[in-house]
């Protein structure tokens, strides 16, 4: 008790001696909407001479402090707006000041003027890549998007990786894109939509506890002037085959009035090349079989956003918005087995046709109320949202078995598989903010989240392939019950934040005598100790869970060919995780060491039928996953026109399993990541950028992942007033982003490769028209869509 009297003595003594500050927000005096980004310098009222300055944050929150008690005079402006200056006199701690601004009656000049920001930009507690700054990120999609930005990297399935962490929350305006669903709809996104790309690896209890790898936030873009204003584009890429993409984004604001939306259109085809090589035992005898793949993939898909935000007055804002994505492809396979005995002799050829295909239609309603209550930064918002995912996998399988010897056929074998999915998910959400004092300030929240799923398979003529499916009809149940609390003080330039998030869940999955009900705790601490304008020190803490994705449950099954099948797993457990991170910031450079310990960590597992051969893909649980990081990213401007930001990740996984193929698991592997960002400013109109990407060797689960690398250029030029620019980008120049992978795991052993057209030349063009571009309003629910793996 006494050492608890004297912390509180010596914390109020800190507080004491604390210098001044100033602090408020910056809006439009006709919206009073935040501006984010604004400049604010603090002038000596004497002679206007500038003392302090700093941009305003997403919220247009700002704070100035080390101040000396005196006169001074407050400037804030940004980019289409009338620059203000108001008078402040510092006499206490802190103050609060507020600025409205008043848009520019110009439009032109708000057209053809614009700030620029960095193309990689380091927060507190996130990393931000400015999309809409980079020059070959024209006429790439969401998803090829991602492999450029800083610590992110994509598997070999395209599952997303952050400091090589799985299970990344991939959010859109705040709000989780689902599974595979997140992968078509990044891919129907053009980087035209896109105004930045938010990164954090450590995320607060703030988020949803199953961001056990981090979060990826985008931001799309939404306007902020009056009237009505807009961008479409337009892109067309050649590799081996055609992809097309196109749409148009508008926004028209009238006084309290706020309408958007977006429409795009995708279209797309491509190849892949695979081969897997399986050695197997049958009646004790070894053979080997060989299964090159071609891929032929094509694509459609189409999204679209509409979107309503109403000022009810000057604290608060009514929005509601409706989403859609819907999804068509049709692919073709055609794979070819060789049967070879141990001497290497060819015994039989099976030759395999199929038709994958998936038709998925995607709708979210979305109600949203934010109250600004006082321009101390209490605040309140309240988010509702209704989404509906309708899913139907086909698989169409025929496959002949050939005998060497005599040439003929002596098997055949067919299979029609039809799986449909159907979920409604219902998200309540409210967050509220309310500071305590000058430097100290609660955010507490609730959220419930309920899930029901239908889901139906059939399997037909399936000859003696795989039999029937385990189950043809199920249901699935689930809701998540959440409240959070979060203390943060802020002692001069001590940062001490404390939280807890509670999580409630109860899940049922029928005809599988599956019943689960669980509470658990996740706690998170934040301190951050700023020594110097040019040096910070902040460590954080994290505990996560990552609940298994509701299709890997099911337990239906999937022909892919004549030996290869997935299904779910009932049994799947939940994976638990405790995540540390402690990150030095000197000038510009930010160096991350971090630890990640994972309980019954969730990846993929295989299983040998001995005697039909037949390798059954689905998802289990090693014991643990222990990950060790070092993140290095490094912004350098070499000369005045040249501007590089580099990014190094050096990693050691190790996974460890009591059960895999029949043995005990324990493989670990130092691998490091290279990403290099290189703008070139040829002229007022014209940019150039050189990206550069390298993967080490790796291990990914079972798999050992072989380097890969991807070369990017790209040249753009702005006309007419900066209304118009056309872009020229080559992606993958040297054809490097193919690999090979293999895997030892007790009776699992296996060699195999994945190439594709990935080297792809791209035209696009992309006009704006109207007022400025700025950052979409985010809305705050996080888990309805992460697990929708469809």
């Amino acid at each position: 008790m006494k050492k608890l009297i004297l912390s509180l003595v010596l914390l109020n003594a800190v507080k004491i001696l604390s210098a001044q500050s100033i602090k408020g927000t910056i809006t439009d005096s006709k919206t009073h909407q935040p501006l984010s980004y604004s400049t604010v310098s603090l002038l000596k009222a004497a002679d206007s001479s500038q003392l302090k300055g700093g941009l305003a944050d997403d919220n247009g929150l700002y704070k100035l402090e080390n101040i000396k008690a005196g006169n001074y005079l407050l400037s804030a402006q940004i980019v289409g707006y009338v620059k203000k200056l108001v008078p402040v006199t510092v006499i206490k701690d802190e103050i609060n000041v507020s600025i409205d601004l008043a848009p520019q009656t110009n439009q032109l000049s708000e057209v053809t003027i614009k700030a620029t920001k960095s193309l990689i930009e380091r927060h507190a507690n996130k990393m931000v890549f400015n999309v809409e700054n980079s020059t070959v990120a024209a006429g790439n999609n969401g998803m090829e998007l991602l492999k450029m930005a800083p610590l992110v990297t994509l598997s070999q399935d395209n599952t997303v990786k952050l400091k090589g962490k799985d299970n990344v929350m991939v959010m859109l305006d705040g709000k989780i894109i689902p599974g595979e669903t997140a992968g078509s709809l990044l891919q129907s996104m053009s980087a035209e939509q896109i105004s930045k790309i938010e990164i954090i690896t450590n995320p607060s209890a703030k988020y949803d506890a199953s961001a056990t790898g981090g979060i990826i936030n985008i931001i799309t873009k939404k306007g902020t002037g009056m009237g009505l204003n807009g961008t479409a584009n337009l892109s067309a890429s050649r590799s081996d085959y055609g992809k097309y993409n196109g749409g148009v984004s508008l926004n028209y604001r009238i006084n309290k009035l706020n309408i958007y939306g977006n429409i795009n259109l995708r279209d797309g085809k491509g190849y892949r090349n695979e081969g897997l090589i399986r050695y197997l035992q049958t009646d004790g005898q070894p053979i080997t079989l060989e299964t090159p793949t071609e891929l032929f993939t094509h694509g459609k898909a189409e999204t679209g956003k509409l979107g309503i935000d109403y000022t009810l007055n000057k604290t608060s804002t009514m929005g509601f918005s409706v989403e859609g994505l819907f999804l068509q492809s049709d692919n073709r396979a055609n794979a070819t087995s060789y049967f070879r005995d141990e001497a290497g002799t060819l015994d039989s050829v099976l030759t395999s046709a199929s038709r994958p295909g998936r038709n998925n239609n995607y709708t979210s309603y979305d109600l949203n109320y934010r109250n600004k209550i006082n321009a101390k930064g209490e605040e309140i918002t309240i988010d509702l949202n209704q989404s509906h995912f309708t899913g139907l996998t086909k698989q169409d399988l025929d496959a002949q078995m050939v005998a060497v010897s005599t040439n003929k056929p002596v098997e055949y074998s067919s299979s029609v598989t039809r799986t449909n999915s159907l979920f409604n998910i219902t998200t309540f959400q409210t967050d509220y903010t309310l500071p305590l004092d000058t430097n100290i300030t609660l955010e507490t929240g609730v959220k419930n989240l309920y899930t029901s799923s239908a889901n139906r398979s059939s399997n037909q003529d399936v000859n003696s392939l795989t039999g029937a499916p385990d189950f043809s009809n199920t249901s699935y149940k689930e809701n998540i019950a959440a409240g959070y609390l979060i203390l943060t003080q802020q002692l001069k330039t001590l940062k001490l934040q404390g939280g807890i998030r509670a999580e409630q869940t109860s899940a049922s999955l029928s005809n599988a005598n599956l019943n689960t009900n669980y509470l658990n705790f996740f706690p998170s601490a934040v301190i951050d100790k700023k020594f110097s304008d040019k040096y910070e020190l902040t460590f954080s803490y994290a505990g996560k869970i990552n609940r298994p994705a509701y299709q890997s449950l099911i337990p239906f099954v999937v022909p892919i060919d004549r030996y290869t099948q997935e299904k779910g797993n009932p049994n799947l457990k939940p994976e638990y995780a405790h995540s540390f991170e402690l990150t030095n910031n000197i000038h510009d450079i930010s160096i991350t060491l971090g630890y990640t310990y994972t309980h019954n960590a969730i990846t993929d597992f295989i299983e040998q039928d001995e005697q039909t051969k037949v390798w059954t893909f689905m998802k289990g649980n090693f014991t643990h996953l222990e990950n060790y990081s070092v993140a290095v990213v490094l912004p350098y401007n070499i000369i005045r026109w040249w501007n590089s930001n580099n990014t190094v990740v050096g990693l050691y996984n190790s996974y460890y399993g009591d059960n895999v193929g029949g043995s005990i698991y324990n493989h670990g592997k130092f691998s490091y990541n290279l990403n290099s960002i290189n703008t070139f400013s040829l002229s007022n109109n014209m940019k150039a950028e050189l990206t550069a990407i390298y993967s080490s060797a790796s291990i990914d689960g079972l798999y050992q992942i072989s380097h890969y690398s991807m070369v990017n250029a790209g040249v753009s030029k702005n006309f007419f007033e900066k209304m118009l620019n056309v872009k020229l980008g080559v992606n993958d120049i040297f054809k490097g982003s193919g690999y090979t992978l293999s895997s030892n795991a007790g009776s699992i052993h296996m060699n195999g490769h994945s190439y594709s057209d990935s080297r792809r030349v791209t035209l696009s063009l992309s006009y704006k028209f109207g007022k400025k571009i700025a950052p979409a309003h985010q809305s705050n629910h996080d888990d309805v869509k992460d697990r929708l793996s469809l």
